[in-house]
């Protein structure tokens, strides 16, 4: 069972969003976003608020692991900044990359940092106590943003996003500029501990591409994806070049670097609609996981065999790659509406885990079970799967508002962390109690954060939740409830989707016909109970 820890709610009086997290060794944990206006952060004794200079403000947090606010600093200007973007190393200092523009003070303390640009990219890095260590500026005259960073155990730093026209990435060596082969270009820049820039690499072709995630293996090699549009040059090195054309406007792509920013493999995905990819991951064993969106007919197979997922709507897709850049599984999570992914994150035993919102009916076992989720309106979801692509839970947090989750992590006992934002009202409570939030004025974005634990299974007699089968889904009213074996006191209560119960009784053998033709259609919830103690949770859709 997944149980609501805390949440934090940031209040402001202006739209505000929470764009990334990250969790350092000892559990604290560290969010980016940005703010207009003014923002208050709960201490739990006073209340501490910053102010923005310009329309959007950057903030940076820090959070114990029991939710309290350690620091929190805003960095901005007369214009417009950006927190995209949030890593931390093992000498918990802080990094983060956005966008910035005009003057920008980047020093969050009494001191001055001041970097100039139109919309530049920002490399910055601040030590445990939020104290400016170093900043970087990046780019040229047109739109240039950092959208993903990552740390190496050697304190080397790694992002990506797009630049457009000509970006200097080191001003005092122009081997560094970069120019784009025609609108946004993606780049991947390495920089040291120092913050001297030791490669960047940039990618595209004559139409937009954007790097939205980076990731790093055990070896220095670089992952990155997001997406790119018509012939994009995916080899970065002089004289060379590795084309992939896209089937639509938008297409995915993943790409591999080695440590010194050389072209290992590319691989192209999608159809005649926009596809995306929003996140990537690397486990420890080099697998690659990659999150994102798509719509149509897609082989999300690289190689010379087919593997198609077909989309509902826009629907969320998870790949799971080796490390040579070979399928090794995609699953569709998906209804009739538009479902996304936003981040993708995995545990020390190579679990998977996403962020993301849907809306309508979603079936969130990608295979062939079910686990429906209702959202009312776009509701945020996360989910777990192991390294196999099996369904192992899935939670929303939903409510006549809507909300994002943009950006998951987990700790080393796997505790959940998400932050995004919503707007409206929500329930942050995954399970049966009501934790609503409403936003500011009840229609403006607020930021959250939020903590989910993981009940232990060590020493219960839980019936695994994957080993539990309900089938068929949908059905008329009658279906078979299938267990691993008989438990004494097992016991089953179905209720409606308003929490009416319609069914309870017992199951005394491993396969059980539930018949309760008549029912009206409508999505119905079914609680499976043992020792008295509740132990699983499942959905299923009647139709006629």
């Amino acid at each position: 069972t997944q149980n609501l820890d805390w949440v934090k709610i940031p209040e402001g009086t202006c739209e505000n969003v929470g764009a990334s997290i990250a969790i350092n060794e000892e559990g604290d944990i560290y969010t980016i976003g940005y703010f207009c206006d003014t923002l208050y952060f709960d201490t739990n004794s006073n209340t501490t608020s910053l102010v923005s200079e310009g329309s959007y403000d950057i903030y940076i947090q820090k959070l114990s692991s029991e939710g309290n606010l350690i620091w929190v600093k805003s960095i901005g200007g007369i214009s417009y900044q950006k927190g995209n973007s949030i890593a931390v190393d093992g000498s918990n200092s802080v990094y983060s990359t956005g966008v910035y523009t005009g003057m920008t003070d980047f020093d969050p303390n009494a001191g001055t940092s001041y970097l100039m640009g139109g919309e530049n990219i920002f490399t910055q890095k601040l030590d445990g106590s939020g104290n400016l260590i170093w900043v970087k500026g990046s780019g040229g005259l047109s739109h240039d943003e950092g959208t993903s960073i990552t740390v190496d155990d050697f304190g080397n730093v790694y992002s990506t996003g797009f630049f457009s026209i000509t970006a200097v990435f080191d001003p005092n060596d122009d081997a560094f500029d970069l120019t784009s082969a025609g609108s946004k270009d993606i780049f991947v820049q390495k920089l040291d501990s120092d913050g001297n820039i030791i490669w960047v690499r940039g990618m595209g072709g004559p139409n937009s591409d954007i790097g939205n995630s980076i990731a790093i293996d055990d070896f220095g090699n670089v992952y990155s994806t997001g997406y790119f549009s018509t012939i994009s040059d995916f080899d970065p090195s002089e004289g060379n070049s590795f084309l992939l054309t896209s089937n639509g406007y938008w297409d995915i792509f993943v790409q591999k670097l080695d440590s010194e920013g050389e072209l290992v493999w590319a691989l192209g995905f999608g159809d005649t609609g926009d596809d995306v990819g929003n996140s990537i991951a690397v486990d420890n064993t080099g697998n690659i996981y990659i999150t994102g969106r798509f719509n149509g007919t897609v082989d999300f197979d690289p190689g010379d065999d087919t593997f198609f997922l077909v989309s509902e709507g826009e629907d969320i897709f998870i790949q799971k790659l080796d490390p040579n850049g070979n399928l090794v599984w995609a699953k569709r999570i998906g209804g009739a509406n538009n479902d996304i992914g936003y981040s993708i994150t995995t545990d020390g035993e190579n679990n998977i885990y996403t962020t993301g919102h849907f809306s309508g009916t979603v079936d969130f076992d990608p295979n062939a079970e079910t686990y429906y989720l209702d959202g009312e309106g776009e509701d945020i979801f996360i989910q777990k799967m192991d390294s196999d692509g099996n369904f192992i839970w899935a939670r929303k947090i939903g409510g006549s508002g809507s909300g994002e989750g943009l950006s998951i992590q987990v700790d080393e006992i796997n505790n959940v962390y998400i932050t995004g934002y919503f707007t409206g009202t929500l329930d942050f409570d995954p399970n049966e109690n009501v934790v609503n939030f409403t936003s500011t004025d009840g229609g403006l974005d607020d930021i959250f954060i939020l903590k989910l634990t993981e009940e232990s299974n060590v020493g219960s007699s839980n019936i695994p939740q994957s080993k539990i089968k309900l089938y068929p889904n949908p059905n008329s009213g009658q279906f078979n409830l299938e267990i691993p074996e008989v438990v004494e006191n097992t016991r089953f209560e179905i209720v409606d989707n308003l929490g009416l119960k319609v069914y309870e009784g017992f199951l005394n053998k491993s396969i059980s016909t539930i018949d309760l033709s008549g029912l009206p259609n409508g999505v119905y919830h079914i609680t499976v109970t043992r020792d008295n103690k509740r132990k699983y949770k499942a959905s299923f859709l009647v139709v006629d």
